[in-house]
């Protein structure tokens, strides 16, 4: 709420139900649950993703699975105060709404964002998380047990994200 009155021309999108909360400032915009297939064209015309979660024992709890894709698609990301996600490259961490609010306006994907996103989703594959989780992340035990087709044509972040990825867990090879 403090991000859409600070922030009047900015239109914010939320997806999923909503919570029945009454006299919202009309630039907040419940589209309701959409199909999993349809989240990335609403992200693709989304300058910032936002996880505006209230801050408690539960939020202190959660590991917003969501931030991966936020960042995987290049997009900055707002946060409130999550635990999880403090470290993590391209997520900015607001302390208070009117902080918050102040992040949605001025927070913009810049290249050396995007790179550092690149960098960081190729160290957080699944693979990479399982060698990390039993111990071998040097030996990339689980990373040789795959081969790697890229069928993608003109997009040289996500070419080098795969590439990246590939050298990273076939260093053996």
């Amino acid at each position: 709420t403090a991000a859409a009155v600070q922030n009047p021309s900015l239109d914010i999108i939320l997806i999923g139900d909503n919570p029945g909360k009454k006299d919202l400032p009309t630039n907040i915009y419940f589209l309701g649950a959409k199909k999993i297939d349809e989240l990335p064209g609403y992200l693709m015309h989304s300058d910032v993703a936002i996880l505006p979660f209230v801050p408690g024992k539960i939020s202190d709890a959660v590991s917003p699975i969501k931030v991966f894709e936020y960042l995987f698609a290049g997009k900055p990301v707002v946060s409130t105060r999550l635990p999880e996600i403090l470290d993590y490259p391209g997520v900015f961490i607001a302390d208070n709404p009117k902080h918050f609010a102040e992040l949605c306006s001025t927070v913009t994907a810049t290249d050396e964002l995007i790179k550092q996103n690149d960098i960081f989703i190729s160290q957080n594959s699944w693979f990479h998380r399982l060698d990390k989780i039993i111990g071998r992340q040097d030996s990339g035990t689980f990373a040789g047990a795959v081969s790697a087709v890229i069928l993608i044509h003109n997009n040289i972040n996500i070419i080098g994200r795969c590439l990246e990825t590939l050298i990273m867990h076939g260093k053996h090879y």
